[in-house]
């Protein structure tokens, strides 16, 4: 059985603890400066952790520092500072990301489902929108190894979006060189035909477009959500689109999106 540090260090780059016997016996102030001390090589890490107003309440004291290649990682009681080198879906070059402890023990199994299941309060109207990038759609394309699509949306003034892909298994990103069929804010979704490389199928606004690895095509003016392609099969498609009364309708077309039908 792989044990809960071995999972972390190899999924969540999240090293263990060091061996903190040293902290026996030390005043509460030299334990505190003995634990900061791990930031010194971190500047940017250092500069976020003590950009909170409470740090060692909030975070807890760091507790571990590694440099796993693509990003620098210091561990503390209660979060993961993380830094990374090259840009990512969720983050850009030498921008610091914390990931919450309590995120990352749900992750590696330590609560059970029912206390970590969100539950949607009865008669809520509430619109949660979030100011960093999230990593909407993450796809993997045909081939060995198959080339990574990942679509980020985010809200600055208002809604954006970008495509990035990777050709090496998630060490690097980078912007895909397709670009965007509309402007980021139009974008819905995007898909891919499994059974085709490059075939890139972009829900938006004003339709559906596809790539076929080396133009961009409108293949239906209907705005839709999200769409799924039969294996083997790319004109048979099948698109969550908006309905008439702000509910969503399922649309099918056999002819690639030229003439859709409910």
């Amino acid at each position: 059985m792989v044990s809960s540090r071995s999972r972390l260090a190899a999924f969540r780059q999240t090293p263990p603890s060091f061996d903190n016997a040293a902290d026996a016996g030390l005043a509460w102030g030299d334990v505190v400066a003995r634990h900061l001390a791990l930031l010194d090589v971190h500047s940017a890490i250092r500069a976020a952790y003590a950009a909170d107003a409470d740090p060692i309440a909030h975070f807890g004291l760091p507790m571990a520092s590694q440099d796993y290649g693509n990003v620098s990682v210091v561990r503390a009681q209660r979060a993961v500072f993380q830094q990374w080198k090259a840009d990512v879906p969720w983050a850009r070059a030498r921008q610091v990301v914390v990931a919450k402890g309590g995120d990352v023990a749900k992750e590696d199994g330590m609560y059970p489902d029912l206390a970590t299941t969100p539950q949607i309060a009865p008669g809520s109207t509430m619109d949660v929108r979030f100011a960093g990038p999230q990593v909407q759609s993450l796809l993997v394309g045909p081939g060995t190894p198959g080339r990574l699509y990942a679509l980020q949306t985010w809200w600055t003034a208002a809604e954006t979006a970008r495509l990035l892909t990777s050709d090496d298994l998630d060490a690097t990103w980078r912007p895909f060189g397709g670009g965007l069929p509309v402007d980021p804010a139009c974008v819905r979704n995007v898909n891919l035909d499994d059974a085709t490389a490059d075939a890139l199928y972009a829900s938006t606004c004003r339709g559906l477009d596809r790539w076929d690895g080396s133009r961009c095509a409108q293949v239906s003016s209907l705005a839709t959500l999200s769409v799924a392609v039969a294996y083997g099969k790319p004109s048979a498609l099948l698109a969550v689109a908006p309905g008439p009364r702000s509910d969503v309708v399922v649309m099918r077309s056999d002819d690639g999106g030229q003439v859709s039908h409910q």
